[in-house]
């Protein structure tokens, strides 16, 4: 029988109270879409500090106001913002990640050669 992950069980006892807070939500979700994994330990940490961080400099931010934007702040806030997109896409978060292609009509068969639609569609000039 395999063991429970100690890992995802509860927060690192080094996160903040906020991050905490994130890390909750963030395992409970991994949870229910069965995908919590004991090797996202470390993406789930950054990801819930990176979360937090953009937070804080987003209100600091709005506190300083169009007039007085400072430039490594808004820089870092920008960073953080980056961390948390590409974090929440590793770790399945984004609502990109479950919408499905839709068909576009003309596509390939299982094979691989093109479909019968003599159109072409979307392949028209690339395949022969």
């Amino acid at each position: 029988m395999a063991k429970k992950s100690k890992v995802l069980s509860r927060p690192p006892p080094h996160l903040s109270r906020e991050a905490a807070l994130v890390w909750r939500e963030v395992v409970a979700h991994l949870r229910r879409e069965g995908t919590c994994l004991a090797a996202y330990g470390a993406a789930i940490e950054t990801f819930c500090m990176a979360v937090v961080r953009q937070r804080r400099l987003a209100a600091e931010l709005d506190k300083a106001g169009a007039g007085a934007l400072d430039k490594a702040v808004l820089r870092a806030t920008e960073a953080a913002a980056a961390t948390v997109k590409n974090l929440a896409q590793l770790l399945g978060l984004s609502p990109a990640r479950k919408a499905k292609p839709k068909p576009t009509g003309g596509g390939t068969r299982a094979g691989g050669r093109g479909s019968g639609d003599k159109s072409g569609g979307v392949w028209r000039g690339v395949l022969k």
